[in-house]
């Protein structure tokens, strides 16, 4: 069964006018694993912000930036150390989607949204998916990848999971994905966003969001305080989305949800 590595990496960066990389920083780059300080060091400068360059901007723009590194293990092999067997694995690895925060008092939207809550797209209050029940008794945990389409309502359109991921291995994991699946799908329905009223997205009558719903439970499999650690889940099936796909250019990534439950015995 293949597995799929993750982590989360901040740090910040100055961009230029034309959406090129002037200067970066990575917090705390010695806890991170060499191949990802190699990753970072050698992709970083080729970079390029269109969001920040759309801004018309005249000079230098620093932000706040979450960077998702996500890898496959490729191989699996064992070696005798010391007349002990250990299991050394490979991973291929790359930068998979990158959050650019908006400066103080917007700190919580990222520059995809647009950082004036006038001529971006803001989710108003919207509650997380509570943690299905039969999960918490089974002690599951996840992650649900979720594409939605808004409308000029603010409203949603159209919802739909495009993979959902595990924590655990288990003999039959289909059940909690489609429990995963459902919640996260019944609850994004009711949410509500504030569309554009001026600027250059004022026009559009359709935005695509891409969101993650991370699902964990308090002292289970997933340790929400490392940094610098891979994370692995169980890679379940891609779905295709055909009226997200076809908009893929313009796909605005939402910071990521997390909803929290209790270890049940």
């Amino acid at each position: 069964t293949p597995v799929e590595v993750g982590m989360v990496v901040t740090g910040s960066v100055t961009v230029n006018p034309d959406g090129s990389v002037k200067a970066y920083t990575i917090d705390h780059a010695d806890q991170l694993p060499p191949a990802v300080q190699r990753l970072l060091k050698s992709s970083i400068p080729g970079w390029t912000f269109d969001a920040i360059k759309s801004t018309g901007t005249t000079g230098p723009t620093k932000a706040q930036a979450s960077v998702y590194i996500g890898g496959m293990v490729t191989e699996t092999t064992k070696q005798i150390v010391d007349g002990k067997k250990v299991q050394q694995n490979t991973i291929q690895i790359g930068v998979e989607h990158i959050a650019l925060h908006c400066p103080p008092p917007h700190a919580e939207r990222t520059f995809a949204m647009g950082c004036d809550p006038d001529t971006g797209l803001t989710r108003l209050p919207s509650p997380p998916p509570e943690y299905p029940i039969e999960a918490a008794r089974a002690h599951m945990e996840g992650v649900v990848d979720l594409r939605l389409e808004i409308g000029r309502n603010g409203r949603v359109l159209r919802a739909a999971v495009r993979q959902v991921n595990l924590f655990n291995r288990i003999p039959n994991p289909v059940l909690f994905r489609r429990i995963f699946s459902d919640v996260t799908l019944e609850t994004a329905q009711a949410w509500r966003f504030r569309v554009p009223t001026t600027g250059p997205n004022a026009g559009r009558d359709r935005w695509v969001l891409a969101q993650q719903v991370k699902f964990y439970i308090m002292g289970g499999h997933v340790d929400t305080t490392a940094y610098g650690q891979w994370l692995a889940d169980l890679p379940g099936p891609i779905k295709a989305i055909p009226w997200a796909e076809q908009d893929s250019g313009r796909v605005v990534r939402l910071p990521e949800m997390s909803t929290e439950g209790a270890l049940m015995r």
